[in-house]
């Protein structure tokens, strides 16, 4: 799901890149982010988890920049969120706009976690997550936008393991935190993050300023011990 804004949630599924002053794009927090975005692989620390082997299973990581990705890999993760998710943003106050989302899915700045079956001849991709290295509010955090598990993969562990992938990604990387955006009514998803993995309500969540309005939770993981 789109990443958030402190003063005011946007209503789409298109992320809006905040203005940079000049002194931000000199501050550290923006030299740790232009560090991260460069690197090419994020995997490449991490080859112990490039792989996933529970449950039998036999499902490659690999790490991918949205320009990199061809037709095919780009059709496939659209399907792929649409089947998982396109009810769920109906049913919430956003609505769905499929032409904002393939947008936001594909831009310059979106990364990916691809997982596919190599037990398959064709290495179908059976699950995804979409992810950035971002300023937010003055803090630089890896953002999940989506992570999507085909249904044939979930409850597996395969959600978890992603997530705990990023979490060491992210503190590689000197991220402060891991942040994603959660329907309040996908109640799954909410008691996977919150009661799974420790994720709690950051303090940009509406909710956290007292607006019970809003249709979804911002959700947040320090990952650098020193931080709060």
């Amino acid at each position: 799901m789109a990443k958030k804004s402190k003063s005011k949630k946007q209503q789409t599924q298109q992320a809006a890149p905040k203005a940079t002053t000049a002194s931000a794009k000199h501050s550290p927090v923006q030299a740790v982010l232009d560090a991260a975005n460069a690197v090419q692989d994020v995997m490449v620390d991490f080859q112990a988890f490039a792989r996933y082997t529970r449950h039998n299973l036999q499902l490659s990581v690999v790490n991918h920049h949205a320009v990199h990705l061809n037709a095919a890999t780009k059709s496939t993760v659209f399907a792929l969120f649409e089947a998982n998710m396109k009810e769920l943003y109906i049913q919430s106050s956003w609505g769905y706009d499929p032409a904002a989302k393939e947008t936001e899915l594909f831009e310059d700045d979106a990364r990916y976690l691809i997982v596919r079956d190599t037990t398959r001849e064709d290495d179908a991709m059976v699950a995804f997550v979409h992810f950035r290295f971002v300023d937010d509010d003055g803090v630089q955090v890896l953002y999940i936008y989506d992570i999507q598990v085909a249904d044939c993969m979930q409850r597996k562990g395969l959600g978890k393991f992603l997530v705990q992938v990023l979490q060491l990604v992210a503190r590689k990387h000197g991220m402060k935190l891991v942040v994603l955006t959660v329907f309040k009514h996908n109640t799954s998803a909410m008691q996977f993050y919150r009661e799974k993995l420790g994720f709690q309500i950051d303090e940009t969540s509406p909710s956290a300023s007292g607006d019970m309005t809003q249709s979804y939770e911002i959700l947040s993981k320090a990952v650098d011990p020193s931080y709060r």
